[in-house]
């Protein structure tokens, strides 16, 4: 059997990012690394390289006066981040399309809104929101190219921690909108399931929760 070390640093990153997604920080909350230096029983050291990989994948800003925050998020950067998500759902689309890869695309997706219609009437929101985005992120690993899935894992990450700071959300359009995704690739209408992904993150995070 391996047994895998991990190390103070990945332990303080697991800890700050789940406390960032589940809302327990608020978004634009300043991040006291003296308070978290106490808390943990480390030094800083662990605590700021935690931090700075959170700020690669968007979750935590460094203001000018260099004290970390959790991001604070307002509706221009949301839009550009669903519109890269959608360019890379669009791109992973057409890899599957090229690359015969519909077939294995479906069963994924038939997997992941089925999880999603599990957790519909009984998850917590976070819950719901990662089991939502699975479904998204579907098109991504079926097409199966490692470097495409590493960045939209990174995108994934900021938005859902958007996704669960709105509260004008709709989990029964959200699935809704899914459904209709799936039953119109199973129907074989790739033009028609393109509109649908276009017109599905074009109404942003307002869908998803």
């Amino acid at each position: 059997m391996t047994i895998k070390r991990v190390s103070m640093k990945e332990q303080v990153y697991e800890i700050i990012k789940k406390r960032i997604l589940s809302g327990e920080y608020a978004l634009g909350e300043p991040i006291n690394i003296v308070h978290l230096t106490q808390e943990f029983g480390v030094s800083n050291t662990p605590i700021r390289e935690a931090l700075s990989q959170l700020e690669t994948e968007w979750l935590i800003t460094v203001k000018s006066n260099k004290k970390y925050h959790v991001t604070e998020l307002n509706q221009k950067n949301i839009d550009d981040l669903c519109t890269v998500v959608l360019i890379h759902l669009l791109g992973a689309f057409r890899i599957c399309c090229d690359n015969e890869k519909i077939p294995l695309l479906l069963s994924m997706l038939r997997e992941a809104f089925e999880k999603q219609q599990l957790l519909y009437d009984t998850a917590v929101s976070n819950d719901y929101v990662c089991a939502s985005l699975a479904f998204e992120r579907s098109f991504i690993l079926a097409a199966d190219n490692p470097m495409l899935e590493r960045t939209f894992d990174v995108m994934m990450t900021i938005l859902t921690l958007s996704i669960t700071y709105d509260q004008i959300s709709n989990r029964e359009r959200n699935i809704a909108e899914h459904r209709e995704i799936l039953a119109t690739l199973e129907s074989g209408d790739i033009k028609k399931t393109k509109a649908l992904l276009r017109n599905h993150y074009n109404k942003h995070i307002e869908l998803l929760t």
